[in-house]
């Protein structure tokens, strides 16, 4: 039997596993069966992850005075999953819009509960490696899931629907099998807390800026996600799409846009699942911030030259990136989160609305300028925002530096 641990790891490989399969195919849904646009996908992306941050913030004080919180979180996944599965037959676009808002409201109970569960180790070395190997998972589930989302759409357009349904019900049951977290974990003596005293208080200065470093980092994936994938359609109906640079596209990649989209998504999932990795087996990264702050420089290039490119490899390396950095910031931002078990429930609820908000934003600002501005242009312009979030980050670490330092 395994560890509730890594009960907990499969259960959130699964649940991302559908939330893999559900980002991949949404777009192409709208595009193919809602006769929608860039903006119509943006608009629905940015309102899931809108519901998905309300539902975060209702859930702050709710997720710390719950006494058995794993069957909530067991419900809320159920929840979410099995609402995809019905949006299926959901052929107006406010009606699938509301639909998968509901579901992903069963998310913000599930998510939060999940990573607080992990973060209960008073150990700060074997909390890093748990939480290293949770968030392993979940990338993982998301890395994979855009393949089969992909492959099963072009298969038939109802199979990833179906799939979600079922995935959802196994990790539900999965989530149900896992103790309360003090009956696990037990709870830190006063030797430990004061043991990790100094460390706490690094994580503590650090936990702002890594907080806006994450949502700035989701809001680049909503745009990846939920909003590039019209450019990447066109492209490969208009037979512009290459491999690199060659004259002639490959036969493949003058259709099929659902399953290279999807491989665009893996890239970005598997980029964040080896930053899980890195960042779970080692500590050089620990209260230091120029790591974050150069890959969103690095993800600012990236997203001006998606602007530009016909490139499927170029793409795909973006992609990787804004994985990397989306892995690093999401892991530092919940690592820090934990330096204070009093409130690591709230903050984690706090960290998961941020992931929405940063969602919501990037999704619809670009949703809403597509109406009056081409993409290109508008994805020329995102490194003076990255320039922005990247200046509220530095006045965070200060501030933060000089209140617990």
């Amino acid at each position: 039997m395994l560890q509730p641990h890594h009960r907990l790891c499969a259960a959130a490989f699964l649940l991302d596993f559908a939330v893999g399969i559900t980002i991949t195919v949404m777009p192409f849904f709208i595009y193919d069966l809602l006769d929608g646009t860039e903006t119509m996908s943006g608009t629905i992306g940015a309102i899931t992850s809108g519901a998905y941050a309300l539902g975060c913030l209702a859930s702050l004080r709710f997720l710390g005075g719950m006494k058995r919180p794993m069957p909530w979180a067991a419900a809320g996944a159920f929840m979410n999953c099995s609402l995809f599965a019905l949006s299926f037959w959901c052929r107006q676009p406010v009606l699938f819009g509301a639909v998968l808002s509901v579901g992903t409201m069963g998310n913000s109970i599930a998510w939060p509960a999940m990573h607080s569960w992990m973060g209960g180790e008073p150990n700060p070395r074997r909390r890093a490696r748990i939480m290293g190997e949770f968030n392993i998972a979940w990338s993982a589930g998301l890395a994979l899931g855009p393949l089969a989302g992909g492959f099963l759409y072009d298969m038939h357009l109802g199979l990833p629907f179906l799939a979600v349904g079922m995935v959802g019900a196994a990790c539900a049951l999965l989530i149900l099998t896992v103790p309360h977290e003090k009956a696990h974990h037990g709870e830190a003596t006063a030797e430990q807390l004061d043991a990790r005293a100094d460390h706490d208080r690094l994580g503590e200065s650090c936990l702002h800026a890594a907080w806006i470093a994450n949502m700035s980092a989701w809001a680049m994936v909503g745009v990846a996600r939920m909003v590039y994938a019209k450019r990447l359609k066109d492209l490969v109906e208009t037979g512009a799409l290459r491999l690199f640079g060659e004259e002639q596209a490959p036969v493949y990649l003058q259709h099929h846009e659902a399953s290279i989209f999807a491989a665009m998504s893996f890239a970005l999932s598997f980029a964040s699942c080896a930053a899980f990795l890195a960042m779970g087996k080692t500590a050089f990264w620990h209260h230091r911030f120029r790591y974050l702050a150069g890959l969103q420089l690095v993800c600012a290039a990236g997203l001006w030259l998606l602007g530009d490119t016909h490139s499927l490899a170029v793409m795909v390396l973006v992609y990787a990136v804004l994985g990397l950095f989306g892995g690093a910031a999401f892991f530092s931002a919940v690592y820090y989160g934990m330096s204070n078990p009093a409130k690591k429930h709230g903050r984690t609820a706090i960290n998961e609305t941020l992931v929405g908000l940063g969602g919501l934003l990037g999704a619809q600002s670009f949703a809403l300028l597509a109406l009056h501005y081409p993409m290109e242009l508008l994805l020329h312009h995102t490194p003076w925002v990255v320039a922005g979030l990247l200046a509220a980050q530095g006045v965070a670490l200060r501030v933060g530096k000089r209140r617990f330092l």
